[in-house]
């Protein structure tokens, strides 16, 4: 029994070492760990306290008025985020403005997920009521280890009418399983086992 115990606390140590995919400032209170950049001065990305879910600001992506054009983007990047044996990322948004401007996310170069929602059936709709949602979940369809540089895009598109303004404010990212779960899960096994006992 104690050799199983044992060779219980050497898994949960490495599980626990080989998952700390832990975003730096993952609610935006602080200028640290992101790295804003864009390709067009329409586009921009600032802290706003406006709307948070949590902490007491969140980051905003916004696309201005004006001509489209489909390589224009602002982008917010983390590097050197650890993805081992992470399968999803979880976020909270908030969006006003036109449907046909998503929301991207990348793990460096290759794209996991886009996100729009306010609830427009017809994409020349420019403004309609604000659209908060919690808990939005992109599951991977591939396994990635090591350090990535993880982005968040507004991406433009092709041309539309009306060229209205987009405001996507997004707070609390976060990785799934964290490290925290998984400490959680080993200790239940050890629990188990010593009951068991």
């Amino acid at each position: 029994m104690k050799k199983l115990l044992s060779t219980c606390v050497i898994i949960v140590m490495f599980t626990l070492s080989a998952n700390a995919a832990v975003f730096s400032n993952s609610s935006f209170e602080s200028a640290d760990s992101w790295v804003y950049s864009s390709n067009n001065a329409r586009m921009s990305g600032y802290y706003s306290t406006g709307w948070h879910s949590e902490g007491s600001q969140c980051y905003v992506l916004q696309r201005g008025t004006g001509g489209t054009n489909s390589s224009y983007y602002a982008q917010i990047t983390q590097a050197n985020v650890n993805f081992t044996g992470v399968t999803s990322i979880i976020f909270d948004c908030q969006d006003t403005g036109i449907d046909v401007v998503k929301l991207q996310f990348f793990i460096d170069d290759q794209k996991i997920g886009e996100y729009t929602n306010n609830g427009h059936t017809d994409s020349s709709t420019s403004w309609g009521s604000t659209a908060t949602v919690y808990n939005i979940e992109f599951a991977f369809t591939q396994a990635f280890t090591g350090q990535h540089n993880f982005i968040i895009r507004l991406q433009e598109i092709g041309n539309y009418s009306p060229a209205d303004a987009k405001y996507y404010r997004v707070d609390n990212v976060r990785l799934t399983p964290e490290p925290t779960t998984i400490a959680l899960l080993g200790l239940g096994c050890l629990s188990f086992i010593r009951r068991k006992k």
